[in-house]
């Protein structure tokens, strides 16, 4: 492909200029807010934010997975969008309301309720309630977008659209982790932290008007929508119905460690706001050098086998993170995330086409929302069951080759475990039922 040619593509992919690339243009803005969101509220900065309100180890676990929990209302999802020929704008109302309690509510209900046991309450019932109306309605926006990815320019779509996402979510985290990091001491420690979460609302108010721009496709219907549908139909499509079992089972993996890994590194290994958002931030940069790698790779080996062998190249680092203390973070966890950076592009990369890669045409909001229910099923399980171990060993503690370890060392030793399960199972699946072609009159149907 000449230079005039991978010019004039880019241009087609991402343009204001036609309905399609307006598309994907604004589909683009909205995962890099949405991940700037996520990074400037989430992660280390929303357990430090949970930690200065006073909330506990265990209790941090709880908030983690009620977003899980509320996910098992998407089962209604379909049943309401199915009944709107035009949502833009519904969609836009909810996902408003929805920030408001996880975002503003939180924020400004923390400095009114003095007693910690009240407070996490109220906190559980603000997340729980977001959670819920963003698993009711946000499988819409994913079944409205769809369009504007068709097959030809899938793969070129999600690796630039994840080296953008990365490169600009990252360089967001940086800059806050800075700001959050030279005032940690100081009496404005939390007005920093309440403050990017103000600054995240702000974001939300811009991505959901952009997210009312581009145009709504009319939206395929074979049946009434019925509640039973987003099982049956889903569970009918054998293909489908495997991919989401390797769904489960990686969101499972991926989890495990989650309620506990930023505490075990702002606390006991002492790490930065700084140095974990800067070793985020290699990770786009990473992605410049191995994208290209990437697509060559998926498209040689498939998106089933590019996910499983990298992803089966990940598992050993997960053995060697457990063995991360204060006194080799800076050598070990850098390497080991830096390795995770390299082998994740390609796995990410696939993995992020799961949803759709089995996906009929026909009544997708009901595949759609049974991916969410999966993905959040899986996170559940996962963070529960962290947070159990937590809660019923508070004590944990074993040596391994003269390393001392608790809970969050073993979790990443469970998560290294898993992985190898879910690639190996992915590999199996693959072989057996021919997972990596895609009948396009199936999807058609």
């Amino acid at each position: 492909m000449t230079a005039l040619q991978k010019k004039d593509y880019s241009h087609r992919l991402y343009t204001w200029k036609n309905e399609m690339g307006k598309g994907r243009c604004v589909m683009l803005t909205n995962l890099v807010l949405s991940n700037i969101i996520t990074v400037i509220t989430g992660g280390v900065f929303y357990t430090s934010f949970l930690l200065q309100n006073g909330i506990n180890l265990v209790n941090i676990g709880i908030i983690t997975f009620m977003p899980s929990i509320a996910a098992c209302f998407a089962i209604f999802s379909p049943y309401i969008l199915e009944r709107f020929e035009k949502r833009k704008w519904l969609l836009a109302s909810v996902r408003l309301i929805s920030n408001s309690l996880s975002l503003l509510g939180t924020t400004l209900i923390s400095p009114m309720i003095a007693d910690p046991g009240t407070r996490t309450t109220v906190f559980v019932i603000l997340i729980f309630t977001s959670s819920i109306i963003n698993a009711l309605f946000s499988s819409g926006y994913t079944v409205w977008h769809l369009n504007f990815i068709p097959d030809n320019v899938r793969i070129r779509y999600f690796s630039s659209s994840h080296l953008v996402m990365q490169l600009l979510s990252s360089f967001a985290g940086v800059i806050a982790a800075i700001i959050a990091d030279a005032l940690a001491n100081s009496a404005y420690a939390y007005t920093i932290i309440a403050g990017l979460r103000y600054t995240a609302f702000g974001l939300v108010l811009l991505d959901t008007f952009l997210l009312t721009r581009p145009k709504e496709f009319p939206y395929p219907q074979t049946s009434r929508p019925k509640i039973s549908h987003i099982f049956t139909k889903p569970l009918g499509h054998k293909k489908f119905r495997l991919m989401m079992l390797l769904v489960l089972m990686h969101s499972f993996s991926q989890s495990t460690p989650s309620a506990v890994l930023n505490v075990f590194l702002l606390e006991e290994v002492g790490v930065s706001f700084v140095y974990i958002q800067i070793i985020n931030f290699a990770y786009p940069f990473v992605l410049m050098i191995f994208t290209r790698f990437a697509r060559r790779r998926i498209s040689q080996l498939g998106w089933i086998a590019a996910y499983a062998l990298f992803q089966m190249m990940v598992f050993p680092t997960n053995i060697a993170y457990a063995f991360v203390n204060t006194g080799n973070y800076l050598i070990l966890m850098t390497a080991v995330r830096l390795i995770q950076h390299c082998l994740g592009s390609t796995c990410n990369i696939a993995y992020q086409n799961f949803a759709y890669l089995h996906a009929p045409k026909e009544e997708q909001t009901n595949y759609i929302a049974f991916y969410t229910l999966v993905v959040n099923l899986g996170s559940f399980l996962g963070t529960s069951l962290g947070t159990a171990f937590v809660a019923i060993f508070p004590d944990f503690a074993m040596t391994i080759f003269g390393t001392q370890m608790g809970h969050a060392q073993a979790l990443l030793l469970l998560c290294a475990a898993c992985q190898l399960i879910t690639t190996s199972t992915a590999l199996f699946l693959r072989k057996k039922y021919d997972l990596d072609h895609v009948d396009e009159a199936a999807l058609a149907a």
